[in-house]
């Protein structure tokens, strides 16, 4: 049979009648495992297979146990297990349920969300992935949604805007206005976190913006202008950014949206440290840790330990900044996201990088232009190519240091990216520097200060200082 917008649906077989309508029903197997025997006892109108799924999903809501060292995963284990025996027997009905009840035992939250809390996107892949169409159309909403989200921060980018784009179509056909606010969102989502095409975020959040605000969905809004605060940053216009921010953290305060509040909070701190403000900086971002470790959400500890990380950095305490780093590295690999990983290895190649440890940080400037590559993000690809250059540089390879700039600098006049060209032609002009090229590395420099003065953003302060620093090498 088919649903009135032409999406096909398989008859459902005879399932159990399970009642999870109520709030925290799967923290009570029993309540399953009585409904099962009740159908149990109809055998003659139930196939051998059918009858061989249902014992197992008695089994595992009976007979599974959890030890006390259990990982997060493993505790709700049965509940996954159960779901993908209703969808073997094509009983989708109750395995929506399942995946959409709240869980008395995950801080009362559905058991699909709980998945992405902890960071188990490729768990939440497969769940959705099975019940896709074969549930009625607002369903599919949520999971076209969840899959954008899930392959954004697995590193997939062209999978998740194809989710995000059908999410899009389907929305506006429907004149659904939270939904097409959602996938604009999720779009400037992928934009901005797996592809760096920051113009292109900012119109999707944009329109996401105006939308939430037309039917005054408080959420989505709040969203939006996290969005927007995070991209201005990478701009280098940190009161935007901040003004931006604050207004989402209002929003998040008053609908008492914690996960959203906190991850506002150790962003903010993160913009405290890039404007000189560190100890303001570590206050917000401590919060951040904090309460994500108490909460269980494990992307916004790793982003809270990268930020504290940065800011020790600032502060010149390497030691606390690389122990910081090292955790977050550990938390964001298990959890596969590839983006974060590659931020992560990024900022390790930093951190050796500024000790002088060249050799070590390209073998993790290497490990994140690998991921980038991949990814399609050329943006970032272009600044670890820019800071590879710098490290061949100062350990004497100077083809491989030209061969770097030139490729980041070719990346940033595609992009129009002024921070990155300045940065590059740095780079580029420190490389003829050491081949003694002096007249040519000079002239690159100063025509670096001029795209990004040493006033205006971090890599001019650090391009003049580099440049000071090899005139005053000449003059001695």
């Amino acid at each position: 049979m088919r649903d009135r917008d032409g999406v096909e649906f398989k008859d459902q077989v005879l399932i159990p009648d399970f009642d999870l309508n109520s709030r925290g029903d799967l923290s009570k197997p029993e309540q399953i495992q009585l409904s099962i025997q009740q159908e149990l006892t109809q055998i003659d109108k139930l196939s051998p297979w059918q009858i061989a799924h249902y014992i197992a999903i008695e089994n595992w809501l009976t007979e599974y146990e959890n030890k006390p060292e259990s990982s997060n995963l493993e505790q709700v284990r049965s509940y996954l297990e159960v779901f993908h025996h209703l969808c073997e027997i094509e009983a989708w009905e109750t395995a929506v349920k399942i995946l959409f009840t709240d869980l008395s035992i995950c801080s009362d939250r559905p058991l699909h969300k709980q998945l992405e809390t902890w960071g188990y996107y490729q768990e939440q892949i497969n769940c959705y992935e099975k019940i896709l169409n074969k549930v009625n159309s607002e369903y599919n909403f949520i999971l076209l949604q969840g899959l954008g989200y899930a392959y954004c921060y697995l590193g997939n980018p062209e999978i998740s805007i194809k989710y995000y784009q059908n999410l899009l179509d389907i929305a506006y056909g429907r004149l659904n206005k939270t939904m097409q606010a959602q996938a604009h969102g999720g779009l400037g989502r992928v934009y901005y976190w797996c592809l760096g095409k920051y113009k292109i975020a900012v119109r999707e959040y944009r329109k996401q913006l105006s939308i939430a605000r037309e039917i005054n969905d408080f959420e989505q809004e709040a969203q939006a202008l996290d969005g927007l605060g995070s991209i201005y940053c990478e701009f280098f216009q940190f009161r935007k950014s901040i003004d931006y921010k604050k207004q989402a953290l209002l929003i998040a305060r008053r609908i008492k949206n914690l996960t959203m509040e906190i991850k506002i909070l150790g962003f903010l701190g993160a913009v405290y440290m890039q404007m000189g403000k560190p100890t303001q900086g570590i206050e917000l971002i401590k919060q951040q840790l904090e309460i994500s470790k108490e909460i269980g959400d494990r992307h916004q500890e790793w982003s809270a330990l990268h930020n504290l990380s940065n800011t020790y950095s600032s502060l010149g305490n390497y030691q606390t900044s690389l122990t910081y780093l090292n955790q977050a590295l550990e938390i964001i690999q298990d959890m596969s996201d590839r983006a974060g990983e590659a931020v992560t290895l990024n900022s390790l190649g930093s951190r050796f990088s500024i000790s002088g440890d060249y050799t070590k940080a390209i073998v993790y400037y290497e490990k994140s232009l690998n991921i980038y590559h991949r990814m399609g993000n050329l943006v970032s690809e272009g600044w670890t190519r820019a800071n590879l250059s710098y490290c061949y540089s100062c350990l004497g390879k100077s083809n491989k240091a030209v061969r770097n700039s030139k490729r980041a600098i070719k990346i940033a006049r595609k992009f129009k990216d002024r921070p990155l060209n300045g940065f590059a032609l740095a780079t580029l002009g420190g490389s003829y520097w050491n081949q003694n090229k002096h007249i040519r590395g000079l002239s690159l420099a100063i025509k670096a200060l001029f795209i990004v003065p040493p006033w205006s953003s971090d890599t001019g302060k650090l391009i003049f200082d580099k440049t000071m620093e090899a005139l005053r090498s000449i003059v001695a």
